[in-house]
């Protein structure tokens, strides 16, 4: 009876302990997004010009982040500013803007904002925005209670101008995405990996020990035997 016990007891622990595991490595499900930002969404506000200052490349804002998380595991979210260099059709933008670059140093700004949660690093981020470079934000987010998170992420060109005059910025790109932060029976990611090793270890040690028991006894009736 005791046997059966243990041998039930052991299995129970595997699976128990295998199924933490599984839980707690699975990858954790991602969401991508892109979107073109033409040259008029950014554009300096300024007056007094000819033609208006403006980024005339084509750039595009690619934005990856995970929509679950296990609580007490963080999650990178990640946002880059790209220039285009495909063979896209816009509009000629020299008809009406000139090179922003001539009057201004530009910056670009990331914001990450989820209510009563600190993010790393904190907000706001800044970059210098060089002409035809990547700029590229990430944040690292670590969920400690279970529930969805409303976060807010921004990205933002910020115009200085040459002159020293006061430095101005514009939206370009604002985006809210929710993350789920769940559990396991209130385990976190760390925790539920944790008792899913004990689990299989505490498995392994039953079964070594019902093993050695039968050995034990096979080797004693051969001795009687004898």
């Amino acid at each position: 009876m005791l046997t059966t016990i243990r041998r039930v007891l052991s299995l129970l622990l595997i699976l128990a302990g295998c199924g933490m595991l599984l839980w707690a490595w699975l990858p954790n499900p991602r969401q991508a997004l892109s979107q073109y930002i033409e040259p008029p969404a950014m554009q300096a506000p300024a007056a007094g010009f000819a033609q208006i200052p403006a980024v005339l490349e084509v750039r595009q804002v690619r934005m990856e982040w995970p929509t679950s998380l296990r609580i007490g595991e963080p999650g990178a979210i990640t946002l880059s500013f790209d220039p285009v260099r495909s063979e896209i059709i816009v509009p000629k933008p020299e008809a009406q803007f000139s090179d922003v670059y001539n009057s201004y140093n530009l910056m670009a700004e990331g914001r990450f904002e989820v209510a009563g949660r600190r993010v790393d690093p904190a907000n706001p981020i800044r970059e210098s925005m060089p002409s035809g470079q990547t700029v590229k934000f990430t944040w690292q987010l670590s969920p400690q209670e279970i529930g969805i998170y409303e976060c807010n992420v921004w990205l933002l060109l910020r115009f200085l101008p040459l002159d020293g005059s006061p430095a101005s910025e514009v939206p370009v790109f604002v985006h809210q995405v929710d993350i789920q932060a769940t559990s396991l029976f209130g385990l976190g990611g760390p925790q539920a990996r944790l008792l899913g090793g004990v689990g299989i270890i505490a498995s392994v040690i039953l079964s070594l020990d019902l093993l050695f028991c039968r050995v034990i006894k096979r080797a004693e009736r051969s001795f009687n035997r004898r």
